[in-house]
């Protein structure tokens, strides 16, 4: 590779970097007319409110024309014999670095919780406190106070009077501050009770506001703080309180693609649906899990990714025989295999690994074969009641031999250990 190829490549990189910079900075603008002579709402899209435990930059930028000197002049013509006034003016546009502009947060009652000056054209820093109402949200409301030190004739330049000022100045919300708000969403998630969690709170745009995910990085945050509770609400909570642990695992899913949490969050959706009998439902999540953790086992599974599709594949294997209440002899069948994928997944897997360490994985392998031959008893007939048996065996061999891992040595997992055949 060439001086100038690798130079040109490094470039592309650093400009590459500066986009996608440039492309995750959120910034919010609103316009803060020169005419205001009092605080008034700064209008912005989208309507962006502060909450308690957050804080936010605010700085001003743009130009107004400020204490606008309008006359009249005299002018003559053929000594003196026709006059006439001209209209002239005399504007004065400055930066917003010369005015005094008052920002402040204020409450929906009206309450202003911040309040600040912006001097020099230098940021500002606006903070609400937890203190209070965690909902109690506050919008930016600002007014320009005064011009190099001196006053500002506000009066409007459409009717010519003596003096007069003219335009907006440009407010920008930029960089925030939530991680004091994240922790109290944390600390209250850990007192949520299990059978009462205030999904429907939750999920309201005064709890997990605007700011708090205006990014991928703040998304992935909130996204984990859920699939972290909801991993543990869900097996803890009544069939009563599952589908608003549902909607709250629905929720969460549209903030992004970790796939790490997309997998809890999955594997939580399709607990609550086999809690509540909505197998239909069940089946149709869980076939789109194992879809989309297909995806990362190409070419053979490692041994997490390997427990997790077989947990997808379990969970579709209970929606397949239970949506007709185990009736149709078909829908067995094809739980059945779907279980015999799981137990290939794993058992591929595990293959020539070591067995200290790995007991606990021998033990789901234990579990899938335990599911088949009950299964597999369902149907009752003479051939499937003996592969019933034979599961059933392969199981009892995989729980002893998951127990005895750590203390075997040298010996490696070899799949065809616990067989008969």
């Amino acid at each position: 590779m060439t001086r100038k190829m690798r130079l040109w490549i490094m470039v592309s990189a650093l400009c590459l970097s500066m986009l996608t910079q440039a492309v995750s900075a959120q910034t919010y603008r609103g316009s803060v007319p020169i005419s205001r002579g009092s605080l008034n709402l700064v209008e912005m899209a989208p309507d962006v409110q502060v909450y308690p435990g957050e804080s936010v930059t605010v700085s001003v930028s743009g130009s107004a024309n400020v204490n606008q000197h309008n006359y009249e002049k005299r002018r003559c013509k053929y000594a003196g014999l026709k006059c006439w006034y001209e209209k002239r003016s005399d504007t004065q546009v400055r930066e917003a670095k010369s005015f005094e502009i008052v920002v402040a947060l204020v409450d929906a009652a009206g309450t202003t919780v911040a309040q600040t000056t912006i001097e020099n054209g230098e940021n500002a820093v606006l903070s609400v406190p937890l203190a209070g109402r965690f909902e109690n949200g506050a919008s930016l409301q600002a007014f320009v106070k005064t011009f190099d030190g001196a006053s500002i004739d506000r009066r409007s330049c459409a009717n010519r009077p003596k003096y007069c000022s003219s335009g907006d100045l440009t407010i920008v919300i930029g960089r925030f501050d939530a991680q004091a708000r994240l922790n109290d969403i944390r600390r209250q998630f850990a007192e949520f009770v299990p059978d009462a969690v205030p999904v429907d709170r939750i999920r309201r745009r005064d709890y997990i506001d605007l700011l708090l995910i205006d990014s991928n990085a703040r998304k992935h945050e909130v996204q984990t703080i859920i699939a972290k509770y909801v991993e543990t609400w869900v097996p803890a909570a009544q069939k009563s309180a599952q589908a608003a642990l549902i909607d709250l695992v629905q929720y969460a899913l549209s903030l992004g693609d970790d796939h790490a949490n997309l997998t809890i969050l999955n594997r939580a959706r399709m607990e609550s649906y086999m809690k509540i009998g909505a197998y239909e439902q069940l089946e149709n999540y869980a076939k789109d899990e194992v879809n989309r953790l297909n995806a990362s086992c190409v070419e053979k599974c490692g041994i997490s990714d390997a427990r997790t599709l077989a947990a997808a594949l379990r969970s579709l294997a209970t929606a397949q025989a239970e949506k007709r209440s185990r009736f149709d002899a078909g829908d067995i069948a094809l739980s059945v295999a779907t279980l015999n994928r799981g137990i290939n997944i794993v058992e591929t897997a595990l293959e020539d690994q070591p067995l200290v360490g790995i007991g606990g994985h021998v033990l789901v392998l234990s579990d899938l074969y335990q599911d088949a031959s009950n299964m597999l008893n369902v149907v009752r007939t003479p051939v499937e009641i003996m592969k019933a048996v034979g599961f059933m065996e392969q199981s009892v061999c995989l729980h002893q031999l998951s127990l005895a891992a750590d203390s075997l040595g040298e010996q490696r997992f070899r799949s065809k250990q616990c067989r008969s055949d």
